[in-house]
């Protein structure tokens, strides 16, 4: 089947009677009812290159027959109404705010995850300006990508925070908001992947703080890698000189095999010049430094997810971490701590002992940082 045939059988699906032709190098839009048949002569070629920006205005044209408009007369108000919406609205500025106000994204995270899909709808809404709502920018957007699941994901995630941020931030109409996006029927939810959080989002995350508390706590799940419900059993051994966890926790397998208290290991978080910075974390545990307030038992987690998920740095290293279809959560402290170890020379048996759970269980969760350190490995081999 040819685009010509394909064009026509997505026409005819939006209404019975609904059609297309050529004529003279133009798209002809005809409709047949059981009295008549009109016709009018669109602003497009007939041609593959228009063919998505024909199908969305003849979309727009249907919806206003809708309203009691013949079809000339709906044709005309499509294309004013289409001028009228975008010729007032200056998205050149607007993708320039937007990426102003994404102060936690790395320069190559815009270029790779963001900027595609941005340059792309932008195409559409000042060059052939055929577009009028949000709905219809990310169906012909986002068809560059059929087919590639991770990158349409991607593309779709950044055109929709765009819009959101150019409907809530820069007050533009409500048409633009991006469609509520619903799960696919009958699928499972997939679980998310747990995000790492680097070390200069975390600095930027707790300077924001002005929790002394919660920012302790959450320097200790980072620094030490730690269960956010291990903050309950910290203490020093040996005058002092070594930070220790008496939690344990069901391994999962044989019926009454826990995890044994550990020895914990700092690895410290580093500023941008590369510069390890140490909060004295031990010595403030020994000198019986306060904790925030961690709920019931097994509720930690949860007690750090409500005191940080108002948070703007927070929020924002949230929505970076799911453009990379991951989720920032509690762990994600722990995640970090997993992810940079594995940049080192240690063993994965030594990590999982470092980390208070066996090797088995250390593979199932954290495997997939072992793939940095062998790019590592490998640009080393060949330098």
């Amino acid at each position: 089947m040819n685009w010509q045939d394909d064009f026509r059988k997505d026409v005819r699906r939006i209404c019975t009677g609904w059609n297309i032709k050529e004529k003279n190098n133009k798209l002809v839009l005809r409709v047949r009812t059981l009295n008549k048949e009109q016709s009018v002569t669109l602003p497009f070629g007939f041609n593959e290159y228009q063919k998505a920006d024909a199908y969305i205005r003849i979309r727009n044209i249907y919806n206003l027959t809708l309203e009691g408009h013949d079809l000339k007369t709906a044709a005309f108000i499509a294309e004013n109404k289409n001028n009228k919406l975008l010729n007032n609205l200056d998205w050149d500025n607007a993708v320039n705010k937007f990426q102003e106000s994404l102060t936690n994204v790395a320069p190559i995270t815009w270029q790779n995850k963001y900027k595609p899909a941005l340059d792309h709808a932008l195409y559409y809404l000042t060059q052939t300006r055929q577009v009028n709502n949000a709905a219809d920018l990310t169906d012909i957007v986002l068809k560059k990508w059929l087919g590639k699941t991770e990158q349409h994901a991607i593309s779709r995630r950044a055109l929709w925070r765009f819009l959101k941020y150019c409907v809530n931030r820069l007050n533009f109409s409500n048409v633009w908001l991006p469609p509520t996006e619903i799960p696919s029927a009958g699928k499972k939810k997939p679980k998310k992947i747990g995000y790492p959080i680097s070390d200069i989002q975390f600095i930027s995350l707790i300077n924001s703080l002005n929790n002394q508390q919660w920012i302790f706590a959450i320097q200790l799940c980072c620094v030490y890698g730690l269960r956010p419900e291990e903050l309950r059993y910290l203490h020093t051994r040996n005058d002092g000189s070594e930070l220790w966890s008496n939690y344990t926790k069901s391994k999962g397998g044989t019926k009454g095999d826990t995890t044994q208290p550990r020895r914990l290991y700092p690895l410290l978080v580093k500023d941008v010049d590369g510069t390890a910075i140490d909060w004295n974390l031990m010595q403030r545990i020994t000198a019986r430094e306060s904790l925030p307030s961690l709920g019931d038992k097994g509720n930690a987690g949860k007690s750090i997810r409500r005191y940080l998920r108002n948070k703007p740095i927070w929020l924002s290293i949230k929505e970076q971490a799911a453009m990379e279809g991951q989720a920032l959560v509690p762990y994600s402290f722990r995640h970090r701590y997993s992810k940079q170890l594995h940049r080192t020379h240690l063993r994965p048996k030594q990590i999982a002992d470092a980390m208070g759970h066996d090797l088995k269980t250390h593979l199932q969760h954290y495997a997939r940082f072992m793939a940095d350190n062998m790019d590592k490995e490998f640009t080393l081999i060949n330098a």
